[in-house]
């Protein structure tokens, strides 16, 4: 459908498209008078989401705006949920019912009134509180809670209530402002008060909500890693103590170094107890070499008493000192200076003894007595210090090796316990920190939920702007689109011939004319002449097909077909008829009896169309004997339609020329299309088709314009139309 056909669809139908756009503007007029005015608010909240300061990332925070998105999303979701819509109602019930029927700023009377109307006196005293808004709203939540049928419920899911449903807190509208840090919230009422306090109402729920819910993602977190950094130093304080009592009863200060030193020690004493032996292995020996070169001499010094005592003496002394020197006391050292001082004065004692008792005797050798003896004693005293000390080295070895038994598996358990404690520490070190983390988020969160509000609701002191025009004008367009929406679909759903176009697809014949129904709309195309064009258009293609025969092979015998009865044959025949008889030709018209009652005011030639129709062979077998084809130049003859009859194959194979009409406001269904082939498959001459009470428009497609009024402008605009701009 292009656009000259939609126009011309218009104008055909011009009265109900003006009609139906009409009648739904009165309508709503009509529906809108009693209307109430609309009263608008709006509050806007700063958010900081993406302009805020965080604390864990500082001034220099990369901008996420995928993650900004997200935060205004739930923003807005959380609005727009069914249970902070369900406690926006509520909590604005509870004010009014608060209110005790002494209505103020943030209702009007009428509307209070209403109240008492819709909700029963005996609900209304159940759940108000004198003394407190809030227990009211407490009162009114347990009253709602009760069951599914009480008044409470059932109002906050009625639609149609406009104040205290969910419906109606649909209503609240919320958006970003732009691409700032400010989320805007407007909610429409008829009652100014209720449009404020509504916002009110809201603004408080929904902060509160979303910090709620802020704070409730790190709630947990923090509570566990609390709770698990309290046990980590719990295991780790009782790891401590455990080492603690380890190292209390092993008196282990420092195992280390405790050990290394009773190494070390193990090691000197070993040098000091086998230097001690080689002493007094050299001493013994020198004694024996000694008491050798003697000879009988060495009795005296083994025998003398004064010497053997003062040996003891000494033994005593040294074993003494050997045993102050090993004890760590400082009180030992003037006893160990005293005991030393003796042992120097017995060594020379006994020094004065052995000289007193050798005098200056000589050996063989001429070795003095005095001075071999002097070397046995030095030598005695050596053996008699070094068998002092080997008890005592021995015994102080035996302590360490005693010691160092002890040590040797404490360190295996000392390294499993600093094991457990370093695991302890690492544990409760990262609880820690993921602690501090927590609860720095949580920080963070708290500081990024802290939403304020900027512009605080305002009363709406004037009404909306009247959209009752609005309606009226979008209701007509809206009827006016349905209207034409329809005619369009009807116009493209139509399966009627309608066209030569859709003539020539469904046909699939050439179509070389169409006549319209005349009728008081169409009467101009008669005084314009324009059905004398299509007449003379039809009569042009037969023409061609006329002069193709010569004179002596007249008469040219035209024959006028239909699938159906009543499609226009007789009217075009005798159309035909009357413009070739106009030009001097010959025409004789052959009709079948049954139109006797016909209009055809010319002479005609009636045939019976009886029983024996189908058997005709030839025109002069139906023409009256006084009549003879050859005195005539055109022979026109009607066949009935193929509906009523199986046209005669020998009458019809003397035809040169077919033409058959169809009506075009008709379908062209399959029985049409079979008789039309039946007919073809017994006539192999030329078949054409003209199409009857077509769409006068149409006859465009054989004539060119076709118009009432053939002025200027309306060709210019019909050449617009059809995005036709030659000159």
């Amino acid at each position: 459908m292009n656009l000259l056909q939609f126009i011309r669809l218009i104008l055909r139908n011009l009265t109900i498209v003006t009609l139906v756009p009409v009648i739904m503007g009165i309508t709503i007029f009509c529906g809108t008078i009693n209307s109430p005015d609309t009263y608008k608010s709006s509050t806007t909240v700063y958010t900081g989401f993406a302009s805020g300061y965080s604390i864990e990332n500082g001034e220099k925070t990369k901008i996420d705006f995928h993650d900004i998105n997200i935060s205004f999303d739930n923003l807005i979701n959380i609005i727009k949920a069914k249970e902070t819509k369900e406690e926006i109602a509520l909590r604005l019930l509870a004010h009014h019912i608060f209110l005790n029927k002494k209505a103020d700023k943030t209702i009007s009377q009428i509307n209070l009134d209403r109240l008492s109307e819709i909700i029963p006196a005996d609900v209304i005293n159940k759940v108000l509180d004198k003394k407190s808004e809030e227990k009211t709203y407490s009162n009114i939540m347990l009253f709602k809670n009760q069951d599914e049928s009480n008044v409470i419920y059932t109002l906050l899911n009625d639609d149609k209530d406009p104040y205290y449903s969910l419906a109606a807190m649909s209503d609240i509208k919320t958006t970003r402002v732009e691409s700032s840090d400010m989320v805007k919230v407007e909610f429409e009422s008829n009652d100014p008060g209720i449009c404020q306090d509504v916002l009110k109402i809201t603004t408080s729920v929904f902060i509160k909500k979303y910090r709620g819910m802020k704070e409730g993602e790190t709630n947990n977190v923090s509570a566990f890693f609390e709770l698990q950094t309290k046990l980590a130093l719990e295991r780790l304080n009782a790891a401590e103590e455990k080492l603690k009592n380890f190292r209390s009863e092993n008196r282990v200060i420092n195992f280390y170094e405790q050990t290394k030193f009773i190494s070390e020690k193990r090691e000197d004493l070993i040098d000091e107890l086998n230097k001690e032996k080689m002493v007094l292995a050299s001493s013994e020996a020198a004694m024996a070499n000694t008491e050798e070169k003697l000879g009988a001499s060495k009795k005296l010094l083994q025998t003398s008493s004064e010497i053997v005592s003062t040996r003891n003496k000494l033994n005593q002394l040294n074993s003494r000192l050997l045993i102050l020197q090993n004890e760590e006391s400082k009180n030992n050292e003037s006893e160990i200076g005293k005991i030393t001082l003796e042992i120097n004065q017995l060594k020379n004692e006994l020094d004065n003894k052995v000289t007193n008792l050798f005098g200056e005797s000589s050996t063989k050798e001429g070795i003095s007595h005095k001075e071999l003896a002097g070397m046995w004693i030095e030598n005695a005293v050596m053996a008699d210090e070094s068998k002092s000390r080997l008890p005592i080295y021995t015994k102080r070895l035996e302590e360490i090796e005693t010691t160092y038994d002890q040590f040797a598996p404490l360190g295996s358990n000392l390294n499993k316990m600093e094991r457990e404690i370093g695991i302890a520490e690492k544990e409760y070190l990262n609880h820690l920190a993921s602690l501090n983390a927590s609860r720095l988020r949580e920080q963070n969160l708290a500081m990024s939920s802290n939403l304020q509000v900027v512009d605080p609701p305002y009363y709406p002191a004037t009404s909306l702007p009247n959209s009752r025009k609005l309606l009226v004008i979008g209701g007509s367009l809206v009827g006016m689109i349905l209207v034409i929406s329809v005619l369009v679909m009807l116009e493209l759903l139509d399966q009627t011939i309608n066209s030569p176009e859709r003539a020539l697809q469904l046909i699939d014949k050439p179509i070389i004319s169409g006549f319209p129904l005349i009728t008081k709309k169409t009467q101009f195309l008669v005084d314009n002449g324009i059905i004398e064009k299509m007449v003379g258009l039809t009569c042009s293609k037969i023409y061609q097909h006329l002069r193709s025969k010569s004179k002596e092979q007249l008469p040219f015998i035209l024959s006028i077909t239909s699938t159906r009865n009543k499609e226009g044959k007789t009217y075009l025949i005798d159309q035909i008829s009357r413009h070739f008889r106009a030009i001097d030709k010959k025409v004789l018209v052959l009709l079948p009896d049954t139109h006797r009652s016909g209009n055809i005011t010319d002479d005609a030639v009636y045939y019976p169309a009886g029983t024996r129709y189908i058997e005709l062979e030839s025109i002069d077998q139906i023409l009256p004997a006084q009549v003879k084809k050859e005195n005539y130049d055109i022979v026109m003859i009607e066949f009935l339609n193929f509906f009523d009859q199986k046209t005669p194959v020998g009458l019809v194979g003397e035809c040169d020329l077919n033409i058959m009409i169809t009506k075009a406001d008709r379908l062209w269904e399959d029985s049409d299309k079979n008789a039309l082939n039946y007919f073809a498959e017994t006539y192999l001459k030329p078949t054409f088709v003209v199409l009857n009470h077509m769409p006068w428009y149409h006859m465009e497609s054989f004539i060119g314009e076709v118009s009432k009024q053939q002025n200027k402008l309306r060709v210019l605009i019909k050449k617009w139309i059809k995005l036709d701009f030659s000159k």
